[in-house]
């Protein structure tokens, strides 16, 4: 047993029966988000896939809409 986990046994020993449980709790919360916090970093957040999509929708797509003498704008 290494020598950090031997003095937390140590002091969980020394501790009443309640506290010992929520030391318990404790151990399984930094568990499970230890886990968490691994499946999150391995997952793409929402602006990497919006940096990751392909240029389109910029301001040459819609020039038509600036051209007032086109037949057939919207905006007639």
């Amino acid at each position: 047993m290494n020598a950090i986990l031997q003095q937390v046994q140590q002091h969980a020993t020394a501790l009443p029966l309640a506290l010992q449980a929520e030391l318990l709790n404790y151990a399984i919360y930094l568990e499970k988000k230890t886990r968490g916090s691994a499946l999150t970093t391995s997952k793409k957040c929402l602006a990497d896939w919006l940096l990751a999509i392909p240029n389109c929708g910029f301001d040459e797509d819609f020039a038509r809409v600036d051209e007032p003498e086109q037949v057939g704008d919207v905006f007639d």
